[in-house]
């Protein structure tokens, strides 16, 4: 009897692994290739925590190859959304340099923005459809630190608003952001309240500016912490607070040091939150609010859609309703009402 039941043992979360890969893999590929893909790679132990800081951290996260193994034990149409992100960024963060999607990447050839001119009257010449775009990836800088349990990342997204119907003026840009990020991401706890299950804690150093010299310089810099949640597997949420760094005061309006926008965080606020529900190969649908904490702040709302094109599966059509303040970084003391249409290659899930 013991040798029978020796026998009929659960097959472990490796060799499942192995089981799926080999009924997915095409011809040619070796067993070597198989292992690689579904065994946990060797690690360095983790140093003897040396603070209490380390030592929560050690108790309540997992190191990195333990959170990928327990995550690829699991059938991937058993996954949430969130598990699938954490574990293809486990496993590129130990490849560094590996290229990852950051935010959504998207191209919307049609944009229609309804708007104020700014005070200092820029853009009245500009038209009211554009084309927008933006470009978003990250990618890890270091191996993981404390033993698996940070990952070190950086991240980059562009934001591009382009004139591209007007030809008496050659199609010019009308505006440019740039936003690098040094982000360290820590899987969650899994700590779980009202069916909401903490997944990830990012941190963040972020910078955004859009380029330009004086008068047209817009510039800050905030750190940031963001919490990603998900209930079920296709719902999800994050919230992202930040502090604004501080900037001297500048001596000159047109003096090249100093803070170009000190009323900056009246408009783009202190906080945001997401929540968004998606179907891997259906509609997903996000809303955002961003709000300042004062009492004369201001805020945005933006609601977008998304949908498989069927041309391909990272092929999506998306469209996006924004009204509120930070359209973009120019504009950012400015009520926008914008709608665009268009298609993306990746979603935020």
């Amino acid at each position: 009897m013991l040798l029978v039941a020796s026998v009929r043992a659960e097959p472990t979360a490796v060799e499942q692994c192995l089981l799926r890969e080999l009924n997915a893999a095409p011809g040619g590929t070796t067993v070597a290739e198989l292992r690689q893909r579904c065994e946990p790679r060797a690690t360095v132990p983790a140093a003897p925590a040396s603070n209490t800081a380390a030592r929560v951290l050690s108790a309540v996260i997992e190191p990195a190859p333990q959170v990928l193994e327990r995550l690829q034990s699991k059938a991937e149409d058993e996954r949430s959304l969130f598990e699938r992100r954490v574990a293809s960024e486990v496993r590129a963060a130990q490849e560094p340099f590996a290229l990852l999607p950051h935010r959504p990447n998207y191209l919307l050839p049609v944009s229609h923005q309804e708007r104020k001119a700014t005070s200092l009257d820029f853009g009245s010449a500009d038209r009211a459809v554009e084309s927008q775009f933006q470009i978003s990836f990250k990618l890890p800088v270091l191996p993981p630190l404390l033993g698996g349990r940070v990952l070190p990342f950086f991240a980059y997204t562009g934001r591009a608003w382009w004139q591209v119907y007007d030809a008496p003026r050659s199609r010019p840009f009308r505006e440019y952001n740039h936003e690098p990020e040094l982000l360290l991401a820590a899987p969650g706890a899994g700590a779980e309240w009202l069916g909401w299950r903490h997944r990830l804690t990012v941190f963040g150093l972020n910078h955004q500016s859009n380029g330009r010299s004086v008068p047209q310089s817009r510039s800050w810099n905030r750190v940031t912490m963001e919490f990603y949640l998900d209930r079920g597997q296709h719902t999800w949420a994050a919230l992202k607070v930040w502090q604004r760094l501080p900037e001297d005061r500048k001596s000159d309006p047109n003096a090249s040091s100093g803070d170009d926008n000190p009323d900056i965080s009246r408009y783009l606020g202190h906080f945001e939150l997401r929540l968004g529900h998606a179907q891997v190969r259906g509609h997903s649908v996000t809303a955002m609010l961003r709000r300042s904490l004062r009492s004369e702040g201001r805020g945005a709302v933006q609601v977008d859609w998304s949908h498989p094109t069927g041309y391909s599966p990272s092929l999506r059509w998306k469209a996006h309703v924004f009204s509120g303040y930070g359209d973009s970084m120019i504009d950012y003391n400015v009520r926008v009402q914008r709608f665009g249409f268009g298609v993306m290659l990746n979603d935020w899930f």
